[in-house]
């Protein structure tokens, strides 16, 4: 009995440390520093590049595109840029994903503020859940590795979107339906990605009266129609690909352009896309990108299905609870099989959060060897750098690749 009582006052006297240094601006700060040191060593990797020099990818050629010339797929943010009369460089993708990307940091903290108050000792369950979002291979590859991407942005359009709903002020509702429109418009991949787990959660605010029917068929007709547009008005004319290659590369289209170009993002079909992924799906490289994912994404799995009995769920509850799970049509029609396994991984991570707040999972189900195993093999994954980057942090080695560290002398 004794010996119970020490116990838990030693537990307790622990336990009040961590609320007390997490209540206060050091344990923001102190995350805040770790996002930014742990995420960005591949940015500070990439900057020895010369820092002007037009940045035409996979990634990062969508900020050339641009209303100026026509309606287009992905025409969002290049427009922003024109308009701003911004070049897109290097240096100034780079400063847009550094503000993005802590943007969308600051937004975890406060979604996670919001949820978690009712909890006892929410601080320390802050500090948990932005720790273990912090280090996850998922947000290395979405914040870091991947550059450039619009995926951040997206994800920053779709936690604004969350935020609201959560904190269930009707005035901003009316915000929901144009952030649906702006996510399509950044970018297509959204309407899979993203969008299905905003509409879960305004389906679930509806059942329980929380939204008026006009807020959730607004939303619908927004994502559907802005879809329809870009499936149909959203590819680029030839005369207006010569002038966007021109802008780029400072030189005439060629007349016969390889099978697999950058300039696919916005000139392939539909049926392209799918049959040029199916064809990598006969490769042995893809079932390997597939076998190195496959324990972390089932570690996350498991944590994500073990507190939830999905059969006692209501309708609304299971269509957010399988609502990650729908951006699985991306695997068919594009092959960044990394990129569709993180957006996943953080969507169940916003799902977990938002049935902790209502009261759907309680967090001691988490217990036992299976949630010891799960986070082992994640903490593990972390030292290995991005998912699927085979660029383990703290990428000293890359470094001195690329010359910016001197090799060390035997």
């Amino acid at each position: 009995m004794l010996k119970n009582k020490s116990t838990n006052f030693i537990k307790d006297k622990y336990v009040n440390k961590y609320i007390s240094a997490s209540n206060n601006i050091y344990f923001l700060t102190g995350l805040f520093v770790l996002f930014n040191l742990f995420l960005f060593a591949p940015h500070i990797i990439s900057m020895r590049l010369p820092a002007d020099d037009l940045v035409a990818n996979w990634q990062t050629l969508q900020y050339f595109f641009s209303y100026r010339l026509e309606f287009m797929k992905r025409g969002l943010i290049g427009t922003l840029f024109d308009i701003a009369n911004i070049q897109p460089t290097l240096r100034t993708i780079w400063i847009l994903s550094f503000l993005v990307s802590n943007i969308v940091f600051f937004l975890i903290y406060s979604y996670l503020r919001m949820a978690f108050k009712s909890l006892k000792s929410p601080f320390v369950w802050i500090f948990l859940f932005l720790f273990l979002f912090t280090i996850s291979p998922a947000t290395a590859w979405n914040f870091a590795y991947d550059e450039g991407r619009s995926d951040v942005i997206n994800l920053l359009i779709e936690l604004i979107a969350v935020s609201i709903i959560v904190l269930n002020d009707k005035k901003f509702y009316l915000l929901i339906p144009l952030l649906l429109i702006l996510g399509v418009l950044q970018h297509e991949a959204f309407i899979f990605m993203n969008a299905p787990l905003i509409m879960a959660l305004l389906f679930d605010r509806f059942i329980h009266k929380k939204i008026s029917t006009h807020i959730l068929i607004n939303s619908c007709v927004a994502i559907f129609g802005v879809s329809i547009v870009i499936a149909l008005y959203g590819s680029i004319s030839h005369i207006n690909l010569e002038s966007l290659y021109m802008l780029i590369y400072h030189e005439p289209l060629p007349i016969e352009m390889p099978t697999i170009n950058i300039f696919m993002v916005i000139t392939s079909s539909l049926s392209t896309n799918i049959l040029w992924t199916l064809e990598k799906y006969l490769t042995f490289d893809m079932w390997k990108n597939f076998m190195t994912v496959i324990p972390l994404f089932a570690s996350y799995l498991y944590l994500y299905m073990k507190p939830v009995k999905f059969l006692s769920l209501s309708i609304e509850k299971r269509i957010i609870f399988i609502s990650p799970l729908l951006t699985f049509p991306m695997f068919v029609l594009g092959v960044d099989i990394y990129r569709w396994f993180s957006i996943i991984l953080i969507n169940m991570f916003i799902v977990i959060v938002y049935f902790i707040d209502a009261k759907v999972i309680n967090l001691d189900k988490y217990k036992g060897q299976g949630v010891k195993n799960s986070l082992y093999i994640i903490i593990l994954s972390t030292f290995f750098g991005a998912l699927g980057s085979y660029t383990p942090f703290p990428y000293i080695h890359t470094m001195i690749d690329k010359g910016i560290l001197p090799p060390v002398s035997g």
